[in-house]
């Protein structure tokens, strides 16, 4: 009996202290802020959290999530391709720690760098929003890591600042680009890359028009949230809008409209297809030719179908770089001008004008002697456009020279590739002409054969001066004398005998030596009688 009573007591103690451990650790009951590290006890938070976490309700937690899963950020490829998981750390040196992971984000946003972490997440509900942060009742869904109004300094210099999209920024900005040179070398990661959209709304994404000169097609009046103001809206279930920030079915086909047709946007004329305007067929024009263009020079590989492939290693004009980066940002933008239609039409439009501005390099060669014959003197013609200075490297090991038409003689026979580097205001232009100037010499040369004859006396000797000969003399060694290109002389005597070959042609004479031995042993011949 007094061990049953002692269980019991037992059972009673562990009860009270199982409740009194829940009051002691955080639970709903317990609020630890992110900002002051201070833990308040209040018996009322659970009521705050089944604000947001209750059973009846479930739309402020699990569609959102639903949409995200139906979003391009929701994709765990690019922290895979572009975030060290095998080190299990960020080491990758451009926007794959800030913008491929989702604490590195956070660590971004909060310090301004990212520092090693362990295990990178995928982007996720708590890159983007900060839902506990904050004193108890303050607690906001709409808290956002980056401020309604902080401006987000581009990589270009300028500032971003639309409302709720200043967040989506940070990310969707053209990396920055080292200044351009008189001649740009292509790398394969040269180019805006696939983010170029904060830059393509404020209208500073390219070269060739100023910045503020073409004000943008939507005024912030209308898009004071900027990317949300179409990307988010109403949305339709898990398919468009909201946290799918898609606006389009690539399956269907489908597009949602619903947000394009806002009072302060096409209410008064709705809209049905949003690339159902001229300015949008202008654009992409503009961008056919420019594609075209950029192909016909060798800076687009034309085999490749999406017309995004760049022939690296190749070194370009400033010009026709910029030209190539404001095509690739049309391209990369990935809206087909949506994003601002006035800008990008204008972008294009320059880009085409400045085409026949470029610095092109070219020139013609004018040997001075028709035969070649070194030392050959040659005229180099210029036959450059756009361009003002000079260089050329005449491929011998000479010096280079700046004039625009040079001559230069060049002493030994041998084949060049001469390279003109020609400069104007558009950069440097570079031509090489590979082999485009071939020197010639008279060279004799021959080969002797013994082993013809019933004898060891009878030699065939065989012209092989090379190029163009005229005609040919031998001396023989024992005072005869031949021409023709292949001679068979015998000996009448056996011994070493000294033969000279001389070359007569267009570039005058050589001479070359050697000696043939013959002796008076018999050769041994083959042969079958039937």
């Amino acid at each position: 009996m007094q061990e049953t009573v002692l269980n019991r007591t037992a059972v009673v103690f562990l009860v009270v202290f199982a409740w009194g451990a829940v009051a002691l650790f955080s639970g709903c009951d317990t609020l630890v802020t992110e900002q002051n590290n201070i833990t308040q006890f209040d018996t009322t938070l659970g009521e705050a959290c089944l604000q947001c976490h209750t059973d009846s309700n479930d739309s402020l937690i699990v569609i959102p999530k639903g949409q995200w899963a139906n979003s391009a950020h929701a994709s765990t490829a690019l922290l895979e391709a572009t975030v060290d998981l095998n080190g299990q750390s960020f080491n990758t040196a451009a926007c794959g720690p800030v913008c491929h992971s989702g604490n590195g984000f956070v660590s971004f946003t909060q310090n301004g760098s990212v520092t090693t972490n362990e295990r990178p997440s995928v982007i996720n509900c708590f890159t983007c929003h900060m839902p506990h942060t904050g004193n108890y009742g303050t607690w906001r869904l709409d808290l956002l890591r980056v401020g309604d109004s902080t401006s987000v300094v581009l990589n270009s210099g300028h500032n971003y600042k639309l409302g709720k999209s200043n967040q989506c920024a940070v990310c969707h900005q053209a990396p920055t680009l080292a200044p351009l040179g008189n001649a740009v070398t292509l790398t394969g990661d040269w180019g805006p890359h696939f983010s170029v959209q904060a830059d393509v709304v404020i209208g500073t994404a390219g070269f060739f028009v100023d910045t503020g000169a073409v004000p943008s097609s939507h005024q912030p009046v209308k898009i004071s949230d900027g990317c949300l103001n179409c990307h988010f809206g109403d949305g339709v279930g898990y398919r468009f809008g909201e946290h799918t920030f898609r606006l389009a079915d690539t399956a269907t086909g489908e597009q949602f409209v619903s947000n394009c047709n806002d009072p302060a946007c096409h209410g008064g004329q709705p809209v049905t297809d949003f690339y159902n305007f001229a300015v949008l067929d202008s654009i992409s024009a503009h961008a056919d030719s420019l594609r075209t263009l950029l192909t016909s020079v060798g800076i687009l590989d034309p085999t490749d179908t999406s017309g995004l492939t760049i022939v690296t290693d190749t070194t370009i004009p400033k010009y026709a770089a910029s030209i190539l980066y404001n095509y690739l940002t049309y391209r990369l933008d990935g809206s087909r001008g949506v994003h601002n239609p006035s800008y990008m039409d204008t972008l294009l439009k320059a880009s085409l004008a400045r085409w026949d501005s470029l610095p092109r390099a070219n020139f013609a060669v004018n040997p001075g002697d028709p035969n070649l014959c070194a030392p050959l003197a040659v005229q180099f013609v210029d036959l450059s456009t756009n361009v003002s200075l000079y260089q050329w490297d005449f491929g011998d090991g000479s010096a280079p020279s700046s004039e625009q038409n040079p001559s230069h003689v060049y002493s030994s026979a041998g084949t060049y590739t001469v390279t003109l580097t020609a400069t104007g205001p558009g950069g440097s232009a570079i031509v090489t002409k590979d082999s485009i100037v071939t020197v010639l010499t008279t060279v004799a040369a021959f080969s002797i054969d013994t082993t013809i004859g019933c004898d060891s006396l009878t030699v065939q000797l065989v012209n092989q001066s090379p190029g163009n000969i005229d005609s040919v003399r031998w001396d023989l060694g024992d005072g005869n004398q031949a021409v023709g290109d292949t001679v068979v002389h015998t000996y009448t005597t056996p011994g070493t005998f000294g033969v000279s070959l001389i070359a007569f042609g267009p570039c005058g004479a050589d001479t070359t030596f050697d000696t043939v031995t013959v002796s008076a042993t018999p050769q041994n011949v083959d042969f079958t009688v039937t």
